[in-house]
């Protein structure tokens, strides 16, 4: 009843002390999201298909494309900051070289680096794809690809591809430790003098 002593709960806290066990983790979160914000960060869709072909390659790397190998067309199939990171034992040096937080710089590096001629492209859609957080971007596909092959491999106990949102995909999954990934990247792209 009321007042009742509830003798299944811990016991609280002297004065003074602090239990840190969840609380080291919910600061950890905190500063992880607060860094992130809403930021994003676009990756060169070129050097971007490139490494998920290497980051997908069983090792019969020829050099070259090859449709039955590489199992086709792009398909998201491989986590994007495991892709980023793959490039050099996830210390995201690589990547930095080929992600921008501004628009502006991944068409610089286009029309630089592979020499692409962007005055044929209509509006920013395609680069819009090749972002790492936006609503239609990199990990959102690779997060609904991951969630219908559940549903088809009966993996998963939910029988709608289209409600992935509604399991936490996208919370799960910056928790699980890519939020430190995206972070580390984010700092990179920003402070490419800490590229050594």
């Amino acid at each position: 009843g009321k007042g009742a002593l509830d003798l299944t709960a811990p016991p609280p806290p002297e004065p003074g002390e602090r239990d840190l066990g969840d609380d080291f983790s919910n600061v950890l979160d905190r500063y992880f999201r607060s860094q992130m914000g809403s930021t994003d960060l676009y990756t060169c869709p070129v050097c971007y298909v490139e490494a998920e072909r290497r980051c997908r390659d069983d090792g019969g790397d020829d050099g070259e494309y090859n449709p039955d190998r590489d199992g086709g067309a792009f398909n998201f199939s491989v986590d994007p900051m495991t892709v980023l990171g793959e490039l050099d034992g996830g210390k995201y040096h690589v990547a930095a070289t080929f992600c921008f937080d501004r628009l502006a710089g991944v068409k610089r590096h286009l029309r630089e680096a592979h020499g692409q001629d962007l005055s044929n492209l209509n509006g920013n859609d395609l680069f819009h794809l090749y972002c790492i957080r936006k609503t239609d971007g990199l990990l959102q596909r690779y997060l609904r690809h991951r969630h219908a092959n559940r549903v088809e491999t009966g993996d998963d106990r939910r029988v709608d591809a289209s409600e992935y949102r509604s399991t936490g995909a996208l919370q799960s999954y910056w928790r699980g430790g890519a939020n430190s990934d995206f972070v580390c990247l984010l700092q990179l792209v920003r402070h490419p003098a800490a590229v050594v």
